[in-house]
């Protein structure tokens, strides 16, 4: 599990690798109380990673919240998966 202190704002540095590394990907967390210094640090990450990760500034109340807010950056596609699985069965029905 990760651990955030959902006090602060976080940056959030998701390295891009290839879909076969996926899961040796290291998530990088940087805490701030201030929420212009943390401003000033994503804006600076976003420069220095360009292209070489993906850099998010969050603040929640919960992992769980953060999850459901960010579910892309948290690779969480049951929803979609299952929207998907139902319009597949509705078009198999007829009914699209």
């Amino acid at each position: 599990m990760v651990s955030i202190d959902f006090k602060k704002n976080n940056i959030l540095i998701f390295p891009l690798v290839a879909t076969a590394k996926e899961n040796d990907s290291d998530l990088t967390i940087l805490s701030f109380d201030n929420v212009y210094r943390a401003i000033d640090r994503y804006n600076y990450y976003e420069k220095e990673f360009l292209g070489e990760a993906d850099v998010v500034l969050v603040r929640a109340d919960s992992f769980d919240n953060m999850r459901v807010t960010f579910r892309n950056y948290f690779a969480d596609t049951t929803d979609f998966v299952d929207y998907l699985d139902a319009v597949i069965k509705a078009h198999l029905a007829g009914e699209l």
